[in-house]
């Protein structure tokens, strides 16, 4: 199949030069990189695991947002003494990937409302709507609130349009079913899941 044509020529996929594995470990490991880095130098983990296998939680002495390892992505893990405490949390740990949350000003408010029955889901929904409103408003988003009535979940975030001050960190495109769980855990409820960045 020809992609492009130029002059009588034509290109196929074939023709076309691609990543090489070399170039696509050291991206991988650059993006890896970066999120750890982003994370230490906000002083908000210790260190992100490295047995995979065991995928081994890890926080700041702090108690401030906490990670797990996983292959090119993130895993990202709220707590909380309700399911709705925990997914503020867990909202908390993805968008510190992103941004030092401590330096949005919270000038901006973006309500979320949605209907899911499955807790797990809900998770998910909660992250990947606070993704989308981020990206379509231009917004750093920094505090997080939620509450549940059965299926019905009412949560609010506040932030502020980006400015030169924030520092960016890891592009977050959303929030995946991979790994997901939440469940009652020492101390209340814990929830996670994996983070396309």
């Amino acid at each position: 199949m020809a992609l492009a044509q130029s002059r009588g020529t034509s290109l196929s996929r074939e023709d076309l030069p691609g990543p090489s594995n070399a170039s696509i470990a050291r991206a991988t490991a650059k993006r890896f990189a970066l999120a750890q880095t982003a994370a230490k130098c906000r002083g908000e983990i210790a260190s992100i695991s490295t047995a995979a296998e065991e995928h081994e939680v890890n926080e700041s002495a702090s108690g401030g947002p906490a990670y797990f390892e996983h292959d090119a992505d993130v895993g990202i893990v709220g707590r909380g003494a309700t399911p709705e405490a925990a997914f503020v949390d867990g909202a908390r740990a993805l968008f510190a990937l992103v941004t030092r949350i401590e330096d949005v000003r919270p000038v901006t408010r973006v309500d979320v409302a949605f209907e899911e029955a499955d807790v797990e889901l809900a998770f998910v929904t909660w992250l990947n709507r606070l993704v989308a409103e981020s990206q379509a408003r231009g917004l750093a988003l920094g505090r997080f609130a939620l509450a549940r009535e059965g299926a019905r979940w009412r949560g609010e975030a506040w932030g502020e349009p980006w400015r030169e001050e924030l520092e960016r960190g890891v592009d977050v495109k959303g929030a995946t079913l991979t790994m997901l769980s939440v469940r009652p855990a020492p101390g209340g409820w814990e929830a996670r899941c994996v983070v396309d960045v």
